[in-house]
């Protein structure tokens, strides 16, 4: 499994009932501070529509890929992969274009079905549809373990402690192994062309 197609295939895995992901044990934190903490970062994440960065994506074999992280909300985030170059990730409409130029195919994927959802609403909340399961200050960054209230499954985010702008986040596949991806580099409220949502292959569910 090349390490792009790992990402989409964890994203799908989380939402279709993989075991828990869990934050490493510690005292459980005040209701009161739990609750400044939400407002907080959902304040960050409802703060600016659009976003740009890079992200580097830790495999679960040690290796390492980069790549650019675009975000347009509502409904637009795209994972550009320096390589192998050509490969992205993108999400439009409702639904998660995963195009692999090796072959020149398209793969296609609901965007219901994947953590991506969350974060690509017009109002971001981490109490609709989802809800929090641990919060805990580990390291350099305030971890959440989020809850799909429908799927009973589990996404863990790291946030900045100071800021609560996304850090990153840690995927697991079905065999149990993380995949860790962390945002760098981060400008937010600036201008994203709309060539960079724009696929070539005209598909009809994908035409604005």
């Amino acid at each position: 499994m090349t390490p792009f197609v790992r990402l989409i295939v964890c994203w799908m895995a989380v939402l279709v009932g993989m075991p828990v992901l869990a934050a490493p044990n510690s005292p459980t934190m005040d209701k009161a501070i739990v609750q400044a903490h939400i407002q907080r970062i959902e304040a960050a994440l409802n703060e600016h529509k659009t976003a740009k960065g890079t992200f580097h994506q830790t495999n679960p074999d040690g290796t390492h890929t980069t790549g650019t992280f675009y975000l347009k909300r509502p409904h637009h985030m795209k994972f550009a992969y320096d390589q192998p170059k050509g490969h992205f990730i993108m999400a439009k409409k409702g639904w998660l274009i995963i195009h692999d130029p090796e072959f020149d195919e398209d793969s296609f994927v609901e965007l219901e079905y994947t953590p991506a959802k969350f974060f690509l609403k017009n109002n971001i909340s981490l109490t609709d549809e989802i809800q929090i399961t641990h919060m805990q200050h580990h390291e350099n960054g305030l971890l959440v373990t989020l809850r799909d209230r429908e799927a009973q499954a589990e996404i863990l985010l790291s946030f900045d402690p100071k800021t609560h702008a996304l850090q990153g986040w840690i995927i697991q596949d079905p065999q149990g192994q993380l995949t860790r991806v962390a945002l760098k580099d981060m400008a937010y409220g600036v201008d994203i062309p709309a060539h960079i949502f724009t696929h070539r292959k005209k598909i009809r569910k994908w035409d604005d």
